[in-house]
């Protein structure tokens, strides 16, 4: 769920198409060549998950998504949440709250991470 929230830009990529295209690490998007054709990575230039740096994804072999049924709780969370109706069930307000709670750790993240971003250009 973090994943999506922080690094929309690989939550749903998929991790093979990854590993033989080039991607716009801003964007997501996989980048288009002069031939108007899917980019092809370069003999040794490999995947941003087999560099020190890696990705927020993981890799192909330990990819840090989720599983279908959290998937499904996830999705149903955000569906309740847009129309602003969530079932009277014990458990669906319990992964509410759970779902909640990490929202709003992402965002104090997202927010952490702006004011660092500023206090870096203000040190320049």
């Amino acid at each position: 769920m973090t994943l999506s929230i922080l690094h929309p830009e690989v939550a749903w990529r998929d991790c093979e198409s990854c590993q033989k295209f080039v991607y716009d690490e801003d964007t997501g998007q996989i980048v288009i060549g002069r031939d108007r054709q899917p980019e092809r990575r370069a003999p040794g230039c490999l995947a941003p998950c087999r560099y020190r740096r890696g990705c927020p994804k993981g890799t192909p072999e330990a990819q840090l998504t989720l599983t279908s049924q959290n998937q499904q709780a996830w999705d149903h969370y955000r569906e309740c949440r847009a129309v602003g109706e969530f079932p009277d069930d014990a458990i669906v307000r319990r992964h509410a709250a759970l779902l909640h709670n990490v929202e709003e750790s992402c965002k104090s993240k997202q927010e952490l991470d702006r004011l660092l971003n500023v206090l870096q250009v203000l040190r320049r």
